[in-house]
């Protein structure tokens, strides 16, 4: 397998990197520190799912969430959609308070 470069023509899809083909597919060639950055981000953003998604199920399993909506629950773990500014008087609880308010242990 041979990696041919192609000139680096800004694209929607890979920005101003270097795009490369490998065994029919497409990669972009990007800096090391972009790479480890991305990567970084990756993995917190896959450790706060996992902790959403622990503390819905912990939700779920006291019932607390049974007549909430999904905005309120969203609300309640602090993921509410990509909205760009809290409205005035608006609050998020965090996690730790989360599990305060329903006895969670750490």
């Amino acid at each position: 397998m041979s990696a041919e470069p192609t000139p680096p023509v800004p694209s929607a899809d890979t920005g101003p990197y270097e795009t490369i083909h490998l065994g029919g597919q497409a990669a972009a060639v990007v800096p090391m520190a972009d790479f480890a950055r991305w990567r970084a981000l990756k993995h917190r953003a896959e450790e706060a799912e996992a902790t959403v998604g622990e503390l819905l199920d912990a939700l779920e399993d006291t019932g607390v969430t049974g007549g909430l909506s999904d905005e309120q629950v969203q609300r309640l773990l602090g993921v509410l959609g990509a909205r760009p500014a809290r409205r005035p008087g608006e609050t998020y609880l965090t996690t730790e308070e989360v599990r305060q308010q329903l006895g969670l242990p750490r």
